[in-house]
């Protein structure tokens, strides 16, 4: 082993490690397949470039590790974290194949990290046979959430079969797929599964903020501005004709934003990007899929106009905040039809703060839940029976009676189900502490 972790922390001017380095690289350099599941933003990408390092020979002008990443952004994020290392080895040679990357020469079949895309690395390894990657050390799939997806599992298949040598898998994850399992039995040798729920050190700060709406009106979203202010704020459509209909809205009031989405070019994807890192704008339009790989460490807020059909993508979004254990906000505006979903998440254990965008503010409101569940059977029979009895014998202030009778009967449902939306809100307080808990121990 060349470098402690410890040592390469110092190195690098990292203070201490985050947990999921801290469970990899013991397993990494010993040469184990892994598979690493932490959220976005927990330092996985240094998890795998430690271990990388301490394994390449670079007297050897061979490919020795190959990075598998599913976008062009993630890409070049990863190839800048290498560049510390040639600080360290100057004879270290790394190489990204990506599309409108350049085109290969002979002596990037020496370099000793390969990071690419699938589809290009597909076509230049298989289709023309120009990169001899078939024999690395490692080989690492970087958010493989994305990559197990229908759209791309068949490339990543490609090029796990056509790849010969013996070599050392690392899988890393924010979230697990449902199809990890076959993927796992098929190209890993008894891995070691790690799994990072919560980490104290660097654990994002966000607060999760639920906002009622009648209807998806971007005068809403609008309105949201004028009060949080956002030094950048990262807004989520879920589809490419929401996100124009939202980008022709920003045109029509003259305010300055960038759209990410899979139809742009690279080079439309780099100039956009370049210009919130200039901070030049403040506004990013973008969906889930063009939104993976890329790091904009100032996010102050994540917008999302209705959920993602897939609730780890909520997730994600969230995650693009708070990095480093920096606070963040994630507002999400919903129906009444989203009710459902949102308690399929506070269940996961996110705890909502219920908002109400008015009169220039966010006013707090009742715990979210409550209002879904205010007919209550018995409630209803009782004022039936009232409103329905015959009147045999009316007596003085008769309708008065009946009425105070049954808000009698309402006040009586309501504070039920104020005291039964309490308690469920408490009982996802104290499942996400007992998971703390957990692995603080």
């Amino acid at each position: 082993m060349k470098y402690t972790l410890t040592t390469l922390n110092t190195l690098f001017g990292f203070k201490e490690s985050t947990a999921v380095q801290e469970n990899v690289f013991p397993i990494a350099t010993a040469g184990k397949d892994l598979i690493a599941v932490s959220k976005t933003g927990t330092g996985k990408t240094h998890a795998y470039l430690f271990p990388i390092f301490n394994a390449i020979d670079t007297s050897a002008n061979e490919t020795q590790a190959l990075i598998l990443v599913p976008t062009l952004e993630l890409a070049k994020q990863v190839f800048n974290m290498i560049q510390p290392f040639k600080t360290l080895d100057p004879k270290l040679s790394v190489k990204m194949v990506t599309k409108g990357s350049d085109k290969i020469a002979a002596d990037a079949l020496k370099s000793h990290i390969v990071i690419g895309t699938l589809g290009r690395l597909k076509a230049l390894f298989i289709e023309e046979n120009v990169l001899q990657i078939q024999r690395p050390k490692i080989v690492v799939i970087d958010e493989a959430d994305m990559m197990l997806e229908k759209s791309t599992i068949e490339d990543l298949d490609s090029l796990m079969d056509k790849i010969r040598a013996q070599h050392q898998t690392m899988v890393f994850s924010a979230t697990v797929p449902d199809n990890l399992k076959s993927f796992i039995k098929k190209y890993l040798k008894n891995p070691e599964q790690i799994s990072i729920e919560v980490d104290e050190k660097f654990d994002p700060k966000i607060k999760h903020f639920l906002i009622p709406i009648k209807h998806r009106s971007s005068e809403v979203l609008f309105d949201l501005f004028e009060v949080i202010n956002p030094y950048i704020a990262l807004i989520f459509l879920n589809n490419l004709d929401e996100l124009t209909k939202l980008s022709n809205a920003f045109n029509a009031k003259g305010m300055k934003h960038i759209v990410l989405h899979g139809k742009l070019s690279a080079r439309e994807r780099t100039q956009n990007l370049t210009l919130i890192r200039n901070q030049q704008v403040s506004y990013v339009l973008t969906t889930d899929l063009a939104a993976r790989g890329i790091d904009i460490p100032e996010i102050s807020d994540v917008i999302s106009v209705g959920f993602p059909k897939d609730l780890d993508f909520y997730v994600h979004r969230a995650g693009r905040t708070g990095r480093a254990g920096r606070n963040g906000q994630s507002y999400i505006f919903y129906t009444v039809k989203d009710d459902q979903v949102i308690r399929q998440l506070m269940e996961r254990g996110i705890f909502f703060e219920h908002r109400n965008l008015a009169d220039g503010s966010l006013r707090e409101m009742k715990p979210y839940g409550f209002k879904f569940t205010f007919r209550k059977k018995e409630a209803d029979k009782e004022i039936a029976r009232i409103v329905n009895q015959k009147k045999v014998a009316v007596k003085p202030n008769y309708k008065k009676k009946k009425e105070r009778d049954i808000e009698t009967i309402k006040r009586k449902a309501r504070r039920a189900m104020i005291k039964k939306s309490i308690k469920e809100q408490q009982h996802i307080k104290s499942k996400v502490k007992q998971i703390e808990k957990g692995k603080s121990e």
